[in-house]
């Protein structure tokens, strides 16, 4: 069965290729680091496998608790005894250590460097912690305190079925296990493969697991590389893998303002129909409003039609015809009055002058003809000054007829002039206003 491989250096591999068979197996990671770069356990965990991490870094260990919420994580350093340990961190990097040689060789280097105190728990703590159950597989990376670790394991009779240990000096081909190796070989250990960086011991107790060291990872392990990796062999899959995520971020991208777009398209849709309906219900408003103007059009037309009837009927009457000299006159008579009244000049009120010399000749005409009178006298009405002029003048001519004088000299003899004067204008039939 294949696996994608995770580990720096195929570690995974080589573990996956011995214990292939082993179904839900467990494991313990200490220096576990990333959940996922350079992770030796990540390939196992996708097959089922379950196990136990220490991350003295507080970065690492979060993360191990989010990405593994089923595998129990401890936020500690493992060491010759259980107690406290100055630790210099670089972060965002897998040089972090309890050895201050190791750490200032890093600062020299253009590290930063964060130094910290953690809590530190013995090898024989971690197996305690794991109680009675069979350990497939123990890894050991700890940047240079390898030694440390192992000293911690004394009493514990646990025996993990594979131990894969950091040999050389961080940063270095530098063999360091000649030191440590002792520990392993007298727990009954044997060494059977080393890659450049790690060597791997099996357990006495599994003989059969040795055969599986002979050869490097080749193509009949059927393996895939993951891109996540930090070494050069990955360097084209990390950047395939970077290309990907740029695909796939711009993907998204491109999706939301897609999808953006796609909202704002449809607001502007719906504000668009609201004032659409807006409009059409102003437009058929605006189309009564019209209706109702057309009818009332209708209407004044109408009315405007028989107005210019009624007055053609009274233009083509007897009575326009004899009054139509009269109409002149009042016209004159008013123009030349305001013209007067606005003016100081004595030539300008002459016009005035000679209308008075008129009125006794208009006078005499209109005692004779009743029905003309009544006309002239009505139309006169709207001239108050020239009406009541009028009335005078007629009161002189219509008292001397001698209809009037016989009926009423008898009465008259007992009145004043001025009575007498009223008195004929009332049996006339002038009152000084206009009939």
């Amino acid at each position: 069965m294949s696996i994608v491989s995770y580990a720096q250096n195929f570690e995974d591999v080589m573990l996956w290729r011995a214990l292939s068979a082993v179904e839900h197996g467990f494991y313990i990671d200490i220096g576990a680091q990333d959940p996922e770069i350079d992770s030796v356990s990540l390939a196992f965990y996708d097959k089922g496998w379950r196990g136990l991490h220490v991350e003295p870094s507080a970065r690492y260990s979060n993360a191990l608790k989010q990405a593994r919420p089923d595998e129990t994580v401890l936020q500690v350093a493992v060491a010759a005894e259980a107690g406290e340990l100055a630790f210099y961190e670089f972060q965002n990097t897998g040089l972090s250590t309890g050895r201050a040689l190791i750490a200032d060789s890093h600062v020299d280097h253009g590290h930063d460097c964060i130094h910290t105190v953690v809590e530190t728990i013995t090898l024989d703590g971690v197996f305690d912690m794991v109680g009675s159950r069979e350990v497939h597989w123990l890894k050991i990376d700890v940047e240079g305190m390898e030694g440390e670790v192992l000293s911690g394991w004394h009493e514990s009779s646990l025996r993990p079925w594979i131990i894969v240990i950091e040999s050389t000096l961080p940063g270095s081909q530098e063999d360091t296990y000649r030191v440590w190796e002792p520990v392993l070989i007298s727990k009954g250990y044997v060494h059977v493969y080393s890659d450049g960086i790690n060597r791997f011991y099996v357990s006495s107790e599994h003989p059969e697991l040795c055969d599986a060291f002979k050869y490097p990872p080749n193509v009949f392990d059927e393996f895939a590389l993951s891109g996540k990796a930090s070494h050069s062999f990955c360097r084209i899959p990390n950047h395939q893998t970077y290309l990907a995520n740029i695909k796939a971020a711009r993907s998204a991208e491109d999706a939301y303002l897609s999808n953006v777009e796609r909202h704002r398209l449809w607001d502007e849709k719906e504000r668009v129909q609201a004032q659409l309906m807006l409009r059409e219900a102003s437009l058929s408003g605006m189309q009564d409003e019209h209706e109702a103007l057309t009818a009332a059009l209708h209407a004044s037309r109408a009315n405007e039609a028989e107005l210019h009837s009624q007055l053609a009927q009274l233009r083509a009457s007897r009575s326009w015809r004899i009054t139509a000299p009269f109409r002149k006159l009042v016209k004159v008579v008013k123009h030349a009055r305001s013209k007067a009244m606005g003016s100081k000049q004595p030539w300008v009120r002459l016009p005035l002058r000679g209308l008075s010399l008129l009125l006794p000749g208009l006078a005499r005409l209109l005692s004779r003809y009743p029905k003309l009178r009544r006309v002239v006298l009505r139309i006169l009405g709207k001239m108050p000054w020239l009406h009541q002029r009028l009335v005078n003048r007629l009161g002189r001519y219509v008292h001397k007829q001698p209809k009037f004088q016989s009926s009423l000299s008898a009465a008259e003899s007992a009145l004043t002039p001025r009575a007498r004067m009223i008195n004929r204008r009332l049996s006339c039939g002038y009152t000084g206003a206009a009939e």
